[in-house]
């Protein structure tokens, strides 16, 4: 990594967020998996660790050196310094015309500009006139209904009739949850039995990624012991891809585990596996 003694003067000028749980990338492969995943390159890109990070009138070179979080990257500064930033927010900083504290808008051509405070006051505006317009009527005054004059002729409409009539709302039957399982922090290893390849929609990039949902899955704790936790996703990256992996089949690997939910029945994110064998 090149040093540039101009963004090494600037280093007071960031306020670090320090990564209480760093992993580090294991291999250039595990680094194009994630940079994948969060969308800083695409599949043709050539993998890059290094990017910029921008404050408020200065920029410094960085680099990209593991996550502390499934949505926060950890940088390394040229000074040694380490820092959390959200992924998304470390890809609009490589943009051209990103500002620090300035919101972007894109128009159709790509073209961002920056957001104008001048429409909150449009806004209050149309509000009023829409209140103005708004009437609320007052409701009809009630009729009183007629009530059964000939004898043993019962009013149903009249709720004084039925006082002593008891009714009891039906008992809602009530869903036992999980009990919340304790992670190891540490990497583990596991076996896992493949139930199903599929996709999730990444709000971020606006795509789908692949990803693959297990059962059976079966922690091995330091102390010997053996967790089962049921069901866990992964990202489906390029170093699973090459295992040609079919529905059905067992596999064993060493991986971090995230309490990270796919949907109510997989809570459970397996986060880089790796030394993956099929069984």
């Amino acid at each position: 990594m090149k040093t540039d003694l101009p963004h090494l003067e600037e280093s007071q000028l960031t306020p670090y967020i320090r990564p209480s749980d760093l992993t580090r990338f294991e291999s250039e492969e595990e680094l194009r998996d994630k940079a994948l995943e969060w969308g800083l390159i695409n599949e043709k890109a050539k993998t890059k660790d290094e990017y910029w990070y921008k404050g408020k009138g200065y920029k410094r070179l960085c680099k990209l050196v593991g996550y502390d979080h499934p949505l926060t990257c950890v940088v390394e500064f040229q000074d040694g310094n380490l820092h959390n930033v959200h992924y998304a927010y470390l890809k609009e900083m490589q943009a051209a015309s990103f500002s620090a504290g300035v919101k972007v808008i894109s128009d159709d051509n790509g073209e961002g500009e920056p957001d104008s405070d001048e429409s909150g006051d449009d806004t209050d505006d149309r509000a009023k006139v829409d209140a103005e317009q708004l009437e609320v009527s007052s409701p009809p005054a009630a009729v009183p209904k007629p009530k059964a004059t000939m004898p043993g002729v019962v009013d149903i409409s009249d709720p004084e009739n039925f006082t002593g009539m008891e009714t009891k709302p039906a008992k809602a039957t009530k869903k036992e949850k999980k009990p919340k399982i304790n992670l190891p922090e540490d990497k583990v290893a596991a076996t896992a039995t493949i139930e199903e390849f599929t996709t999730k929609y990444n709000h971020f990039n606006e795509t789908e990624d692949e990803i693959i949902v297990y059962k059976d899955v079966v922690l091995t704790l330091a102390n010997g012991e053996e967790l089962a936790i049921e069901s866990a996703w992964s990202s489906n990256s390029n170093t699973l891809k090459k295992l040609e992996l079919e529905l059905g089949g067992q596999i064993s690997f060493e991986a971090k585990f995230a309490d990270r939910k796919l949907n109510k029945e997989v809570r459970y994110k397996i986060n880089n596996p790796s030394k993956i064998k099929k069984l």
